[in-house]
Order: structure tokens, then sequence, then C-alpha cells
């Protein structure tokens, strides 16, 4: 078997039904309770760490959402990869329901949150320029280019998404 894949679901995905020996782990981390229980789980040969981004039953609110703690549980599980899967709108009109965007550029203007791991640790980052985990341009769409995949499911997959995220009022 290879290495875990991590995925975190949006608001309505609390679990994925296809996995075989799926079963519920509790993680703890040096940053409180993340938003659920992780289940765990194999689909084919690929393990899988899957963690409802809300809770089961969406019990948090986007800012109530422990994030440092979900990442650190995700890499004490061994994942090194992880998908995040959120059911949003759009401002572009080419992007129809339905249709996958990959995230290029994250903008985070929340204020009501903490926003880094580092406040007593010091951290070196590395700005290579890639935007990969594993710094593979396989892994990741062309800056700037659309991807769009041939399927049976009739989804297309863009390249060049932006997020921005602003607090509630």
């Amino acid at each position: 078997m290879n290495e875990i894949f991590g995925v975190i679901g949006g608001s309505g995905v609390y679990d994925i039904d296809s996995l075989r020996d799926a079963h519920w782990v509790k993680v703890a981390t040096p940053f409180g309770d993340p938003s659920d229980e992780f289940l765990m789980g194999v689909i084919g040969t690929q393990k899988f760490a899957f963690l409802p981004r809300h809770g089961r039953g969406h019990r948090y609110s986007p800012t109530g959402i422990n994030y440092r703690a979900n990442i650190w549980a995700f890499k004490s599980l061994g994942v090194r990869r992880v998908l995040s899967v959120s059911a949003v709108g759009s401002l572009r009109e080419e992007f129809a329901p339905g249709d996958f965007v990959l995230v290029e550029q994250y903008i985070d203007r929340t204020t009501q949150r903490v926003s880094s791991f580092f406040f007593k640790w010091l951290c070196r980052s590395r700005f290579d320029g890639s935007s990969c985990m594993s710094g593979s341009e396989q892994d990741c769409a062309p800056s700037g280019e659309n991807m769009r995949c041939d399927n049976s499911s009739g989804w297309d997959l863009f390249g060049d998404g932006r997020t921005a995220i602003f607090n509630a009022s």
C-alpha cells in the first residue's frame, strides 16, 4: 500500500461511502481537538484519511474551525498530501455547478482566528515558486492553464482558481 492521502470534506460532506475497512480515529494535537475524528480506510490500494471540515452534522462555523489542529492531525497520521473539497459559488461564469477548480491563489482575510502555526516555534520557509507539495509539475495544473478532463462523470477541472475568505458579518 502507498502513502495515506488526506481529504477534507466541506459542507454536507461528512464521510466517504466507498471506503473499505472504514473506521474513525481520534487524534490529539498540541492545538486542541480537530473538527472531528478522522475516517480512515482504503479505496483500491490507496489509503485515505478523511476529515469533515465542519464536523459531522456541521458543528463548526468557518471561523470556529480549528485549522491548525486539523492539519497537525493529518501530519501526525502520516498524510503528506491533502485535497480539500468545498461547495462554494464562483464569480466566473465559465465555472458551472459541479466543476472542479484547483486553487492556485488562496487569500485569507479573516481576522477572528489564529492564522499561523508559528507563535511558539521558529520556522524557515522555502519559497521556490512551486505550489505543489512534491514540487512536481505533474502534480498540479500548469499556472494559468485550464485542464479539461474527458470523463464519464461529465465534470470539468480548471487549474486557475482563486479563493478569497472573509469574516462573516
